[in-house]
């Protein structure tokens, strides 16, 4: 703590915004999981009900959460922080329709998911950093 700067408060660098350094039950997922993967700084679980739902600090869009959330800087309120990013929630999906989630995978700052679609096809759905094209679109654009 000797070594905080002047504008930092000591509960920064406590959980939920340290480290957590012992297991919690996640119990805000309202079904169980049948998978789950982590990534950087986020994580993603796929439901019984093959949905999945996301959680964590994920500032460039690899929760797929859409163009909502709030910056997240050291000023942010500990019920901002709960609520916004580290309460599971469901992604936000670009064109909204019904889908079967076959499997997910969350890279350091993106996350790809496998889906099967209303029409019966299947397919990868990318979001997060993508300043090295990692999210297979062709460019270098980050997504939401």
């Amino acid at each position: 703590m000797s070594t905080l700067e002047e504008d930092e408060r000591p509960e920064w660098f406590q959980p939920p915004r340290g480290n957590q350094d012992w297991p919690l039950h996640v119990f805000q997922i309202e079904r169980p999981a049948k998978d789950i993967s982590a990534g950087g700084s986020f994580n993603a679980a796929l439901l019984d009900d093959d949905t999945i739902v996301t959680w964590g600090i994920g500032t460039t869009g690899e929760m797929a959460r859409g163009e909502g959330m709030p910056d997240l800087d050291k000023k942010t309120s500990m019920e901002i922080i709960k609520e916004k990013f580290l309460k599971p929630a469901p992604p936000v999906w670009a064109v909204p329709m019904k889908r079967t989630v076959l499997s997910l995978s969350c890279g350091g700052f993106h996350l790809l998911v496998v889906a099967r679609d209303a029409d019966a096809s299947q397919n990868v759905y990318s979001c997060g950093l993508n300043q090295y094209a990692q999210l297979g679109l062709g460019d270098i654009e980050n997504r939401n």
